[in-house]
């Protein structure tokens, strides 16, 4: 992927927020990993319909793309959450992947999502290393979330609440390799 520039509220270079899983495998090409995920709408929206999204995995291009229905009646799915591994992306021209914390709030500080707060006892679903030291940083405002594991910045994720499935309110990981470590 050659434009790896964070927009807030739009997606990453040509990946724009509301894409059909048909045109961004146009862009992207097929996965590299793909998980389908069924659920039922939670009772508390009367509904016993079944709720289809899907997460498309490229970890040669460090990205996972999250796909959802943007209400009960849609057949095609849309791109609702970026999940970002790759160091070279950038916010405002600021590499902020790979940065201990105290660099990350420094450097934060320069872009236009500077308004974050941290979010403490993050519960990743797939907890590999119970001693892991997870904090999560968020713009609202933005949409955009940075992980912080071990002290260093290691995924940004954004998400559009606007297309996004409204009773869906999960949070799931798709861990990446590193190419060439697995």
């Amino acid at each position: 992927m050659a434009d790896l520039r964070i927009k807030p509220l739009q997606g990453i270079g040509d990946i724009i927020f509301g894409m059909t899983v048909t045109e961004v495998g146009r862009l992207l090409g097929k996965p590299e990993k793909s998980v389908i995920d069924i659920r039922q709408a939670p009772a508390r929206f009367g509904s016993k319909r079944l709720v289809y999204s899907r997460k498309w995995a490229y970890p040669s291009l460090g990205i996972v793309l999250s796909f959802t229905a943007p209400n009960e009646f849609a057949v095609d799915l849309l791109l609702h959450r970026i999940t970002i591994e790759d160091p070279n992306v950038t916010i405002d021209g600021i590499r902020l992947l790979g940065l201990t914390e105290d660099a990350f709030l420094e450097a934060i500080a320069e872009t236009q999502v500077s308004d974050i707060h941290l979010v403490r006892n993050v519960q990743p679903i797939e907890f590999v290393d119970p001693e892991c030291d997870i904090r999560e940083y968020v713009c609202d405002r933005a949409r955009i979330s940075f992980w912080i594991e071990r002290g260093t910045v290691s995924s940004i994720c954004m998400w559009d609440e606007w297309r996004a499935t409204p009773y869906m309110k999960f949070k799931t990981t798709v861990k990446m390799a590193v190419p060439g470590t697995e």
